[in-house]
């Protein structure tokens, strides 16, 4: 049986929590999100989070988020690029 794990601190890691951890997924979840900064600051934790775990992927949730489609998808891929 798989469980969650929520508010984790991961070893052998400088960063200090992820909202939750599912074998081998790394999950953030945002709720409501109204500023950009957020996701951005989300994206880029759960990056440094993954760069230390190679073997963890990464999951960003963002339930209803209050920001545009077009804005959001702005703010994603220039975190990528």
């Amino acid at each position: 049986m798989v469980r969650i794990k929520y508010d984790v601190k991961l070893e052998d890691s400088n960063i200090p929590r992820v909202d939750s951890v599912l074998d081998e997924f790394i999950i953030e979840y945002k709720v409501r999100v109204s500023d950009v900064r957020v996701v951005q600051s989300a994206i880029m934790m759960l990056a440094k989070s993954l760069e230390q775990h190679d073997n963890l992927s990464g999951i960003l949730i963002l339930d209803d988020p209050k920001i545009s489609k077009g804005r959001l998808n702005e703010v994603t891929h220039g975190c990528f690029l």
